[in-house]
């Protein structure tokens, strides 16, 4: 994954001026584990190195232990978010991300299965 501090215009596929389009998913460790990167609808501005720290902080407290989670209020204006899982069989609920307006990094109590 790119950690790069360039800002870039991450957003809907097809939209005016995204360098970025989203969603888009993330593999590493040969697909035993991924991340996503979702917009809420609108276009936002954020760099690689942004994704790369909530990615992280989702790794150390997530995924290592087998759970998935997600970090929102990315981006300039807060419509990005990033979601981690160590295993394509875990499960990450993203439903209520929209209303989510500030940087928090929660847990998702799904157990990923060998």
């Amino acid at each position: 994954m790119p950690a790069t501090h360039d800002r870039r215009v991450f957003g809907p596929k097809g939209q005016p001026g995204v360098e970025v389009p989203l969603p888009a998913i993330i593999t590493a460790d040969e697909n035993k584990c991924f991340g996503r990167i979702f917009t809420v609808g609108a276009v936002d501005r954020a760099s690689w190195y942004e994704f790369w720290e909530a990615m992280t902080a989702i790794w150390s407290v997530c995924a290592r232990h087998g759970l998935g989670g997600f970090y929102s209020g990315l981006g300039d204006q807060s419509n990005l978010l990033a979601s981690f899982t160590g295993s394509w069989r875990s499960t990450v609920s993203i439903v209520n991300a929209t209303a989510e307006k500030n940087s928090s990094l929660v847990a998702v109590a799904s157990k990923s299965r060998p």
